[in-house]
C-alpha cells in the first residue's frame, strides 16, 4: 500500500482528496479491524479480512479516511461475508479518472479477478485469491494503472488460473518393485530484486518439482521464502511470504494438491551467501521447496 500512500498524500495537496476530515466513526472503525479475528466465514474471508486489515493500519497515518473505508471492507470479511472487488464505476466521485485515464484497465482486471474467483479460486487458493483481491483495490483506489498495486495486481491474477497437467503418453511397462524413492532435499527458486513473480528459469524448476510430487512418495511441501538484506527487515519478511505463496500457487497450478503444501516466510534469515550490511545478494533471493516422504 506504499503507492496508496503517496497518491493520498498528492491527492489532499491538490484538494481531491476524499473531502474533509475524518469523522469518530471513520476512526472507530480502523480500531474496531485491528482488533477483530475473523472466526467463521471461509479460509478466503478470514485471509481477505486479514489482508484489509494490513491496508488500513498501513494507510491509517497517512488517509483516515481511505483507511476507514479500507477497515469497513475488512469487518464485512470478518463478519463472513463474501465481499466482492469494488466496482471502479463507485469511485467516480474521488476523481482518479480525470488524474490517471478512463479506468477501462481497471473495469477488464476486475472482471478477469471475477472469473478466477467464481471459477474456484477462493476455495482452491484462499490467500492467494485474497491478496489479489485487496491488490486489486488498492490499485482502483489509486487509479493508476503503473502503481505498484496496479502491477502487482496482473501479477498475481494470473496466478490464480488452473494449469492443467499434460496428457499422459502411452502406457509403460512398469520396472521391477523397488524402495520408495528418497525424496528429501528439494528445489530452490530464485528471484529478481524486490519481486516474487516466478521467472523462467522458476516456472521450469516448479514444473520439475511438480512431476516428481504427482509421481507419489511425498506427503509434505514444505516452501520457505528468503530475501536478501537489501530492505528493512520488516519489509523483507512480507517479501519472503509473498515468495512462498507464489512459489504455492504454481505447484497448485501444475497440479500439485494445496492441502500438501505448506508456507513459511522467513525475510531475511538463513542466507546462501553471507553478506554485509545491506546487500544485494542473488543467492538469498529465493525459496526452498522441501519434499517430505
Amino acid at each position: 500500500m506504499t503507492e496508496h500512500k503517496y497518491l493520498a498524500t498528492a491527492m489532499v495537496a491538490l484538494g481531491l482528496g476524499l473531502g474533509g476530515c475524518a469523522s469518530p466513526a471513520d476512526v472507530s472503525d480502523i480500531g474496531t479491524l485491528r482488533t477483530t479475528t475473523a472466526k467463521g466465514g471461509t479460509p478466503f474471508t478470514q485471509a481477505l479480512s486479514s489482508e484489509y486489515r494490513r491496508a488500513a493500519v498501513d494507510t491509517a497515518d497517512i488517509d483516515t479516511q481511505d483507511a476507514a473505508w479500507l477497515a469497513r471492507r475488512g469487518l464485512r470479511a470478518a463478519a463472513g461475508e463474501v465481499v466482492l472487488p469494488v466496482d471502479p464505476e463507485t469511485l467516480t466521485a474521488w476523481h482518479w479518472s480525470s488524474l490517471f485515464g478512463d479506468g477501462s484497465g481497471l473495469v477488464e482486471g476486475r472482471a478477469q479477478l471475477l472469473a478466477e474467483l467464481d471459477g474456484g479460486a477462493r476455495e482452491r487458493v484462499p490467500r492467494e485469491a485474497a491478496h489479489a483481491q485487496s491488490q486489486y483495490d488498492c490499485w482502483a483506489v489509486t487509479g493508476d494503472d503503473d502503481s505498484d498495486c496496479g502491477i502487482d495486481f496482473r501479477k498475481l491474477v494470473v496466478t490464480l488460473k488452473v494449469v492443467e497437467p499434460p496428457a499422459p503418453g502411452p502406457a509403460k511397462v512398469p520396472p521391477p518393485i523397488e524402495a520408495a524413492p528418497d525424496t528429501k532435499g528439494g528445489y530452490q527458486v530464485f528471484f529478481d530484486w524486490n519481486k516474487f513473480d516466478i521467472t523462467e528459469d522458476g516456472a521450469r524448476t516448479l514444473r520439475l518439482a511438480a512431476d516428481r510430487i504427482r509421481q507419489g512418495h511425498v506427503t509434505r511441501i514444505d516452501v520457505v521464502g528468503h530475501t536478501d538484506s537489501s530492505g528493512r527487515p520488516a519489509y523483507n519478511q512480507q517479501l519472503s511470504e509473498h515468495r512462498a505463496a507464489a512459489v504455492r500457487a504454481d505447484l497448485i497450478r501444475y497440479g500439485v494438491s494445496p492441502d500438501d503444501i505448506q508456507t513459511f516466510g522467513v525475510g531475511q534469515s538463513g542466507q546462501i551467501v553471507s553478506t554485509p550490511g545491506k546487500a544485494r545478494e542473488p543467492q538469498n533471493r529465493r525459496a526452498e521447496i522441501t519434499l517430505q516422504p
